[in-house]
């Protein structure tokens, strides 16, 4: 079986695909890839990220660069060391990339990990069309929304 994973580097959608990997059957044997798309600039949590690191690093790219490796290494974490497991770190339009990740080859099953924060509108848009143009099973581990209470 061939899980491809698309996470958006937020926290809480990494804890949505953690809790949903949990419930995978860890004896089973299954091939993962692990996708994040970098650039162009975007709202998203891995942006933020990027940004953020920027300031430490004075550099974009490197800051980005530094973020997809760390973010795609956490989840990557989450599978046995000697699982095959492989990372792409893509670019371009996120709908086409990820479409292009899973077209030479394609997924029985793609995971996404998606923000319940103040990205979620932005990257949930990327999420729906990526499922209207796919063939496989599309299943969205969704952060945890935040509430009124909660953004304070």
């Amino acid at each position: 079986m061939h899980v491809f994973i698309a996470f958006d580097g937020s926290d809480d959608g990494y804890e949505a695909l953690r809790t949903l990997l949990g419930q995978f059957d860890h004896d089973r044997s299954r091939r993962v890839t692990i996708a994040v798309v970098a650039w162009p600039i975007r709202e998203s949590p891995i942006w933020e990220k990027a940004l953020a690191h920027e300031i430490e690093v004075d550099d974009l790219h490197r800051a980005m660069a530094d973020v997809a490796s760390r973010e795609t290494a956490r989840v990557r974490a989450l599978f046995p060391p000697d699982a095959p497991v492989e990372t792409i770190v893509a670019e371009g339009d996120p709908v086409e990339a990820i479409l292009a990740c899973t077209a030479a080859d394609p997924p029985d099953i793609a995971l996404v990990g998606v923000t319940g924060g103040r990205y979620r509108h932005a990257v949930l848009a990327i999420v729906n069309e990526v499922i209207i143009r796919t063939p496989y099973f599309v299943v969205v581990a969704h952060g945890k929304r935040q509430t009124a209470q909660s953004a304070d």
